[in-house]
């Protein structure tokens, strides 16, 4: 049989094909990503309006791992908590080796309620705290 210079060419551009997606195109994939959890503390517990305040927390899997190098986003609505598309970001921050975080609130008048929000990524999922 003879190969003609066009199919050997060809042939070697696909196994180079072939080769560059299987070096630079795979990611792990995860057949489940694992729950997260997030939960806040509020310094002083019950901040008078326009009193400053801090909010700490740590992300989690639900199996208690700590879940640090990870991004977390403030967020604060000054309608009625329940109304979900009522909250507005307000800051981010990145959680800690020990998957800790802080937010610092300066004197802010009409922020009814907080929450903090984990967006997940491909291996963990999503989380969104109770309402502060």
């Amino acid at each position: 049989m003879v190969l003609r210079h066009s199919t050997v060419t060809k042939h070697i551009g696909l196994g180079i094909i072939l080769a560059l997606c299987l070096c630079f195109c795979i990611s792990p994939v995860y057949a489940e990503k694992v729950p997260t959890r997030i939960t806040l503390a509020v310094t002083p517990d019950h901040p008078s309006p326009g009193m400053p305040y801090t909010i700490t927390g740590t992300l989690t899997s639900d199996e208690g791992d700590l879940l640090g190098n990870k991004r977390v986003i403030l967020e604060a609505t000054s309608s009625d908590p329940a109304e979900e598309a009522s909250f507005v970001y307000i800051a981010m921050d990145d959680t800690n080796p020990n998957g800790m975080f802080s937010f610092f609130r300066p004197r802010v008048n009409g922020e009814r309620a907080v929450r903090v929000v984990f967006l997940g990524n491909s291996r963990f999922d999503d989380a969104v705290s109770s309402v502060m």
